[in-house]
């Protein structure tokens, strides 16, 4: 089966990164191009593509394999790559009757773990049950705990001030487990 492109551009706007997808996957499941804005303290110009594409890549590698359609993207990261198809086994485990056929190809694979460093372990932090055991389970090990605010529609229920009030207490957790707290906003809900 032929390949369409998947992403036909990915930008770096300030703290911002936008991604577009090709026409061919675009008109079938997006209603606008995906964004991800960041905090001034991450410093977005130092990542490369592969680093870059990963929130886009992860919300719609479900929509690829379910599309039937082979879609390509010039860079992934080559654990990433190995990853997605352990997430699509345990989608044709969970959801049996439904073909996982669609493929996601990379016109180039690099190591991001061949980079060297110590890599800043970081948790992706609701305030929920399972995130708060998960912090605790890993206290000491963590550098950041980072919080999507786009999926925070419980705070924003309780009227004005709800945001500023979880971000009050996402810091106050952050602070008591050691770690830097981080916002990232992006709307991958409505995407």
């Amino acid at each position: 089966m032929a390949s369409a492109e998947l992403i036909v551009d990915l930008a770096v706007r300030g703290n911002r990164i936008v991604v577009k997808a090709g026409d061919a996957f675009r008109s079938r499941f997006l209603a606008e191009d995906f964004f991800v804005d960041y905090g001034a303290d991450v410093p977005l110009s130092t990542l490369g593509e592969s680093t870059l594409a990963v929130p886009f890549v992860l919300n719609v590698a479900p929509l690829v394999w379910r599309s039937g359609r082979r879609y390509r993207i010039p860079l992934l990261d080559s654990a990433l790559a190995a990853a997605l198809q352990d997430v699509r086994r345990a989608f044709r485990a969970t959801y049996p009757d439904v073909s996982w056929d669609g493929e996601l190809d990379a016109d180039r694979t690099v190591d991001l773990g061949a980079l060297g460093g110590s890599p800043a372990i970081a948790l992706l932090f609701s305030g929920g049950v399972d995130s708060v055991h998960s912090a605790l389970s890993r206290r000491g090990l963590m550098k950041h705990l980072i919080t999507v605010e786009s999926l925070l529609g419980h705070w924003d229920r309780q009227g004005k001030g709800g945001r500023a009030a979880a971000r009050e207490h996402f810091r106050g957790c952050a602070a008591a487990l050691g770690c830097e707290c981080h916002f990232i906003t992006s709307n991958l809900r409505v995407f």
